[in-house]
């Protein structure tokens, strides 16, 4: 009997392995709609702007040594670039 069951210890193992993945694929996922936001023209001062905005000064773009407006952007909170192409292509 005791070789009985170790052959399915094995079988038990693998089931027990697979099972996170086989309910991983399940889950629904939600995609939002892509959402552009723009600057209005009319200079205003940042404290009567209504909602947050990020200040990188030249000071901390020296601090942090970036070369580029892409490493800029990835400094601002919930920043995201997407690069296509090689850079300074077109």
């Amino acid at each position: 009997m005791p070789f009985r069951s170790f052959r399915f210890t094995p079988v038990l193992a693998g089931a027990l392995a697979l099972a996170p993945a086989l309910t991983a694929q399940n889950r629904d996922s939600t995609r939002l709609k892509e959402i552009v936001v723009t600057a209005t023209r009319t200079p205003a001062p940042i404290g009567s702007v209504g909602s947050s905005a990020d200040v990188l000064g030249a000071e901390e773009l020296a601090r942090r040594q970036v070369a580029s407006l892409r490493q800029a952007l990835q400094l601002l909170t919930g920043g995201t670039v997407l690069v296509s192409g090689a850079p300074g292509g077109v």
